[in-house]
């Protein structure tokens, strides 16, 4: 699922526009428009959409080979930045 629709998601749960999301982000509504019909976010944006809607932007990443997890996460309450955790299958 693309990053875009995964928003859309997010703004429906938190019964948000996209407009509201712009003006907390201190974005154009046009500039945040273009992100997402490109679907063209950065990490950086995803953490700030993440921190404006009270999410937790979460990556891990998975060996091929032995399904060992490395997680990358950054728990956004209070930005508090979390260390590298790996997860064990």
């Amino acid at each position: 699922m693309s990053a875009a629709k995964k928003i859309k998601m997010l703004l429906v749960e938190r019964e948000m526009i996209l407009t509201a999301l712009s003006e907390r982000l201190n974005k154009s509504l046009s500039t945040m428009s273009d992100k997402m019909r490109r679907d063209n976010f950065s990490e950086k944006d995803l953490k700030k959409i993440v921190e404006v809607l009270n999410y937790n932007y979460d990556i891990v990443f998975t060996d091929k080979d032995t399904g060992k997890q490395i997680k990358a996460g950054l728990c956004l309450n209070m930005i508090r930045h979390n260390p590298c955790n790996i997860i064990k299958k």
